[in-house]
């Protein structure tokens, strides 16, 4: 065994000793507490005393896991809508009697064949004629693949209430106050030991570490059987500031009632080992920040709470001064600091307006743009387009993080362009300036382990992310081969007697794609159109008719963009001229009234199949009809 591998294995038995230490502090003889006033209201909000007491209504729900009696006749549907098979767009409905709720509401960035398209959100044509049933929509944490999508698809849903951790809740309040929705939304604190009642689902939550603070993983509890959702995770010892650590005791407590399906966070399945702890990251920025004698910019997620504290101890414990480039990071960077979530020393961090004046070797600047989003501020930078930071030779950057999947080359383009500035590049190919929060094999392996579920249904991520996790479990820690299950978006896993099963039945879970401040009122044909123009450009075809009779008064008139090139096109324009010609003769001046659509119909469709013939292409054809 390799020394890295020995490493590994002694991390993972401390962990599952850590574990087995804080559970076996659980008394055997504590029995459930029955809270009679709530327990059959159809929508509750209660509030448990904290972890610190060993006596907590949790420990003591748990407990009574023992023996459990499940109710034959009671089905939870379980129906992802978005997360499965792609990165983003994160959003589970569950769905007892009566009750629906839903753990996370998040978008996903678009794909490269998605032109003009800013987000894509779930389908919630499922919930349409079923508003009056949703009770609440369950946050796991902050990050917009969990969140994003709440702006646009909230009205939809008749503004059901949110049910979120303090960063989580100030985020969305921040989102839905940019869209003018924050006075209609109703947004509920909730902490690790609160219990929410909907109908006769019972949910609690677990701390659980990611990347970002307020962390929880769910545990759903119904009397047809129980699930455990562990948002994106991952096992670190070591955490940022402000994040949950792992709870192992709740996780044992939860083992103890036997759930019968989890529902794990795939991402980094297929990555041997175990993830890269948060404070290596720490130590290895506070390196750079010490040993780097030019300015240094560094870039990040907006969301990563913890990577800004480490920038901000370092720049403090070596004299330096902090500027912040990019709204949504100067607005995240604040909200932590009035949650509490950072410490920032006053006189640290200085408007971005002053860098210029501001001694390079004194100077951090911490910006977005990390996934090369074309107006981010690291992408104006590296185009010499950013009003007040200007990259050279002296500059040090720093890519904290690593390319979300379909972003690779707009990240690579933002790399070679600082580099022909004469910037230095450090990024986690060269050293550990990032460290992912979502667990590799070992962390996918202690959570397995700490549960010990009947079922088990990866999620989060691109399908083979999904069956690499579900082998994995298979193949190392002992999980019946049929008792995996790989669901789909649109799939309904039915759980009835402590059963689970994927039914024969499929949700409509269609790409609804967001453009400006529009949400879902992009069409297919919309997305055909734009994908016409982008391959083989637009031909627009001017008649001028007189508006009494319906004569054309001159031939008709043709442009192109990004069609042919106009000196080799003479002969397939002049077809394109008497294909709409005859097509408005024989539609429109046979003596009955047509309307214009129609007309135009006719023409495009003619042109486009005379254009096919002649050099198989198909751009965009538009008829434009003036009448005078």
């Amino acid at each position: 065994m390799n020394d890295k591998r020995r490493d590994e294995s002694k991390q993972r038995m401390d962990i599952l000793d850590r574990f087995i230490k804080q559970t076996l502090h659980i008394k055997d003889n504590q029995g459930p507490k029955q809270d009679k006033n709530n327990s059959n209201k159809r929508h509750s909000f209660k509030t448990h005393k904290r972890k610190n007491n060993n006596k907590s209504s949790f420990k003591r729900a748990m407990k009574a896991g023992q023996h459990i009696k499940y109710d034959p006749k009671g089905k939870l549907r379980v129906i992802p809508i978005g997360g499965l098979d792609e990165v983003g767009k994160n959003t589970m409905l569950f769905e007892y009697e009566d009750s629906i709720i839903m753990i996370d509401l998040g978008f996903q960035f678009p794909e490269a064949d998605m032109l003009g398209v800013d987000y894509v959100v779930p389908d919630i044509q499922y919930l349409k004629d079923k508003q009056k049933k949703i009770k609440g929509i369950v946050i796991t944490h902050g990050h917009l693949d969990h969140i994003g999508a709440i702006p646009y698809v909230l009205p939809k849903l008749g503004y059901p209430p949110i049910y979120a951790g303090r960063l989580a809740k100030g985020l969305i309040e921040k989102q839905l106050e940019e869209h003018g929705l924050l006075d209609k939304a109703t947004i509920r604190n909730f902490r690790l030991d609160d219990e929410l009642q909907f109908g006769k689902m019972r949910v609690s939550f677990f701390g659980i570490t990611h990347s970002i603070p307020d962390c929880c993983g769910v545990f759903i509890q119904t009397p047809a059987g129980s699930v455990v959702h562990t948002g994106d995770f991952k096992i670190d010892l070591s955490p940022a500031a402000g994040q949950n650590p792992v709870d192992f005791e709740k996780l044992g407590a939860i083992s103890k009632r036997k759930p019968t399906l989890l529902m794990s966070d795939s991402t980094n399945s297929f990555k041997p080992g175990m993830s890269v702890s948060e404070k290596k990251i720490g130590e290895t920025i506070e390196k750079i920040v010490a040993s780097e004698k030019g300015r240094i910019i560094i870039a990040s997620f907006a969301s990563q709470i913890g990577r800004m504290q480490h920038v901000i101890d370092a720049a403090k414990k070596h004299g330096k001064t902090i500027f912040l480039s990019g709204r949504s990071l100067i607005n995240n960077m604040y909200l932590g600091k009035d949650l509490g979530y950072l410490k920032v020393p006053d006189g640290l961090i200085k408007d971005i307006k002053k860098a210029k004046k501001h001694p390079p070797e004194k100077t951090v600047i911490l910006t977005t743009g990390s996934q090369g989003e074309p107006v981010a501020a690291l992408t104006r930078m590296a185009l010499k387009e950013h009003a007040h930071v200007k990259i050279g030779p002296k500059d040090t950057v720093v890519l904290s993080s690593t390319p979300i999947p379909g972003n690779e080359m707009a990240v690579f383009r933002v790399i070679n362009n600082l580099t022909r500035l004469g910037a230095k590049i450090i990024h986690n190919h060269i050293m550990d300036v990032h460290a992912s929060g979502h667990g590799y094999q070992e962390d996918l392996k202690i959570m397995y382990s700490l549960v010990r579920p009947k079922y088990f249904a990866p999620i989060h991520g691109e399908y083979f992310m999904r069956k690499a996790h579900g082998d994995l479990m298979i193949r190392e820690m002992d999980l019946p081969p049929q008792n995996m299950i790989m669901a789909e978006n649109g799939s309904v896993v039915e759980i009835n007697n402590g059963k689970a099963r994927v039914v024969d039945e499929n949700i409509q879970t269609n790409y609804i794609l967001v453009d400006g401040l529009g949400g879902g009122d992009i069409g297919s044909q919309v997305m055909k159109d734009r994908q016409s123009l982008a391959e083989n450009g637009v031909v627009i075809v001017n008649f001028l008719i007189d508006g009494k009779n319906g004569k054309m008064l001159h031939e008709p008139q043709v442009e192109t963009r990004g069609f042919i090139y106009m000196e080799e096109s003479e002969e397939i324009l002049k077809g394109v001229v008497k294909r709409a010609k005859d097509t408005y003769l024989n539609f429109a001046g046979n003596g009955e009234k047509r309307g214009d659509e129609e007309i135009k119909i006719r023409i495009r469709e003619a042109v486009d199949q005379y254009v096919v013939s002649k050099i198989d292409r198909k751009p965009l054809i538009i008829p434009m009809i003036a009448k005078v």
